[in-house]
């Protein structure tokens, strides 16, 4: 089969991006110098497939010029990806995801790593080939924010101070080119706006008071050199962001007073608001605590390390910052090894909520602390995914009989199979001072989308909220729906599953901009107590 007759409609296409040559032999050159690569790549079937959605585009005229022509490099120069650009890939692809970019850009956008180190162009067809890799610094800002952030975890192992000025010196050598793309068609639509990303991305370099480094570490086996990077800074007073089995904390030395508040400063948290301590074992939790009742040491027994927080009268060594000025300190020990390996290397009780600006859906993967904490905290810990999904459960061992402060993972019915009868307290409003527990305000886990939680499966609601014209998500366990203005995440209908997947489908629907979240009914039983909780907080009025 002749490929050059697979799409008629592409050379009128390639006629109106790149008027000032003859498009027939652009792409014939393109062919002609890829068609081994393509070979050994790519089966006839699947270019054929690329090619009959440029036709779709072409026809629609529904895909901008940056689209259309990542469309083609799908089809031809990723042939010739090599172990490094594919890696590069697999990196800026979580990282770019929740910008909303589908997988035709983000594998494109994958090729600027290497294009930023060629600045000229010989002929036409390569010329045509490098704008549209140098079309990622005219995306939106939010898009080219999170492209810089990928970059800098390309070089996490860079120090900051050489990484920005490096950085900076080549982002620079683009703005100080005469023209940025090669191609007229390019220059017209995308020049300005690439050199206000660029502009913008220089200022912060040279001038953003705090660099957030992201450091991959293997789940696993955590490396050491790593993990001492990490607890130098935590012994230093610094901020550092880690995986645990629940989600991601943002962890300071728990004894240091000033550490502390800057967790608060970093989150926006309000102050009277406590903080969970993290520990490596329940020998290094007496030592926090004026007494360590035998409930406390039995259930530590049991479910440590694990998602389970005790609270108990605090000893004269925790700080106040910690607990709020309350006689309470909140502990656990987390089951996660990364942070059970930070613990352990940083020598010190770690004060850790969850790793987000406060009142926000709380991270469940290291890019979603990075979109929150960027430039507000030193380092984070990607640890991969976390598994539980949702916060611990909270249990105040200070009273008799103990007090349910907070459902999660562990439900109450373990739990009651240990201590006997369990109580509940109520939400607590805002200027409670100071609050018995984190996750007890009544606006919290929050999207910027508005939740609701629907009587059955939605779908109703769904279809008004179309039928207005707003960009709707929906969270559901069985109905199928699809449309323009709809993203429908199916989640599991177990509830351990759903835990783990509800922080990372909000996040996901808040990046694909959404105006209304609406959630299908769970059901009433205690196993779901936890995400009930979750889903009615985040669904409360701000």
């Amino acid at each position: 089969m002749n490929m050059l007759d697979l799409s008629p409609r592409w050379f009128a296409l390639w006629k109106r991006l790149h008027a000032q040559g003859d498009a027939q032999a652009v792409l014939e050159d393109l062919l002609r110098r890829y068609r081994e690569p393509l070979r050994a790549y790519h089966n006839i079937e699947h270019l054929t497939h690329c090619f009959e959605e440029l036709d779709t585009a072409a026809a629609s005229d529904e895909r901008d010029l940056v689209e259309l022509a990542l469309w083609f490099h799908d089809a031809v120069y990723d042939a010739q990806a090599k172990d490094n650009e594919e890696r590069s890939g697999d990196l800026l692809r979580s990282a770019l995801s929740s910008a909303g970019l589908n997988d035709h850009k983000l594998t494109r956008a994958s090729q600027l790593i290497l294009a930023t180190k060629t600045h000229e162009a010989s002929d036409s067809a390569s010329m045509l080939m490098l704008d549209c890799d140098l079309a990622i610094l005219a995306q939106p800002r939010e898009v080219f924010q999170n492209y810089e952030r990928a970059i800098r975890t390309e070089y996490g192992w860079v120090p900051a101070d050489k990484y920005r000025a490096g950085r900076a010196d080549v982002l620079q050598r683009f703005l100080n080119r005469a023209h940025i793309f090669h191609t007229e068609s390019f220059r017209k639509r995308y020049e300005q706006i690439a050199r206000g990303n660029l502009r913008w991305s220089i200022e912060r370099l040279r001038n953003e008071p705090l660099f957030t480094r992201l450091r991959r570490i293997d789940q696993a086996q955590p490396e050491q050199e790593i993990l001492d990077e990490a607890a130098d800074v935590l012994r230093s007073g610094g901020l550092v962001a880690f995986p645990t089995e629940t989600v991601y904390g943002l962890g300071a030395n728990a004894l240091n007073s000033d550490a502390v508040l800057k967790i608060f400063n970093a989150k926006g948290r309000p102050t009277n608001n406590p903080i969970i301590v993290h520990v490596e074992s329940a020998d290094t939790a007496r030592g926090l605590v004026k007494e360590w009742p035998e409930t406390a040491a039995r259930l530590a027994a049991t479910f440590w390390p694990g998602p389970l927080t005790l609270v108990l009268p605090k000893s004269p060594n925790v700080p106040d910052a910690v607990t709020a000025g309350g006689p309470t300190v909140a502990i656990r020990s987390p089951r996660h090894p990364v942070a059970l390996a930070l613990l352990k290397a940083a020598g010190v009780p770690i004060a850790a909520p969850s790793a987000n600006r406060s009142t926000e859906v709380s991270p469940t993967r290291a890019e979603h602390v990075l979109k929150s904490l960027d430039g507000r905290i030193e380092l984070i810990l990607d640890g991969g995914p976390c598994s539980g999904g949702i916060e611990s459960t909270v249990l105040d061992l200070s009273v008799t009989p103990p007090r349910l402060l907070r459902p999660g993972l562990i439900t109450v019915e373990q739990i009651e199979r240990i201590t006997g009868s369990v109580t509940t307290v109520p939400t607590a409003t805002s200027d409670a001072v100071p609050l018995p527990s984190p996750g007890m305000l009544e606006r919290h886990y929050a999207p910027k989308a508005s939740v609701e939680i629907a009587p059955d499966s939605g779908e109703a609601r769904v279809r008004e909220l179309l039928a207005k014209g707003h960009r709707v998500g929906w969270l559901s366990s069985a109905t199928e729906f699809s449309g323009p203005k709809v993203r429908q995440i199916r989640m599991p209908d177990d509830a351990p599953g759903y835990a783990a997947q509800l922080y990372a489908a909000l996040h996901e629907l808040d990046a694909a901009g959404v105006e209304f979240i609406i959630v299908s009914r769970v059901p009433d039983t205690p196993d779901w107590l936890a995400i009930r909780d979750r889903l009615k907080r985040a669904s409360h009025p701000g």
